[in-house]
């Protein structure tokens, strides 16, 4: 399967697409993230005196100590946090997430040449799936259900973790 111009173009449409909808400018400034303004009404709409319960229960006030740790949290002039601080700024992560996906590509295509020229299998989706036809379909739908239940697994259980 060849790529021709046309495979080309989609690519690139949906890349300067991508670029243009993240409203980056192209300079140094968008490796930079600054810092969020909150108002403060917000910030008090999640710093109440009462706790928060599951429905039906009595509402009740928060213990003494969560006051005492609010107040040294603001201590010394601090903000409060509302939220995670992001560690990388999108222009960044835009060029992390191109530049993996590039080199990802780039391993694809030297295997694919390594099986074609030193193997010389067929260009095609037997070989790909199964070596060929040279595979049980039975081992071949094992490795397929084991693969899709390890990744269905690590889901669960990153989603019960947090």
């Amino acid at each position: 399967m060849k790529m021709d111009d046309c495979s080309f173009r989609k690519i690139f449409l949906v890349v300067l697409l991508a670029v243009i909808h993240c409203n980056a400018k192209g300079d140094f400034g968008d490796f930079e993230h600054g810092d969020a303004v909150i108002s403060p009404e917000t910030i008090a709409k999640f710093y109440t005196e009462t706790m928060v319960q599951s429905a039906g229960k009595e509402e009740q006030r928060c213990s003494e100590n969560v006051f005492k740790a609010r107040a040294a949290a603001k201590a010394n002039g601090k903000k409060p946090s509302v939220g995670v601080k992001p560690t990388v700024g999108l222009g960044a992560a835009l060029l992390i997430f191109l530049g993996v996906g590039i080199f990802a590509v780039c391993i694809a295509q030297a295997f694919q040449q390594v099986r074609k020229h030193v193997y010389h299998d067929a260009d095609n989706l037997d070989t790909a799936f199964d070596a060929g036809g040279k595979v049980s379909i039975g081992l071949t739908a094992t490795t397929i259900v084991s693969q899709w239940t390890w990744s269905a697994t690590l889901l669960q259980s990153s989603t019960v973790a947090s």
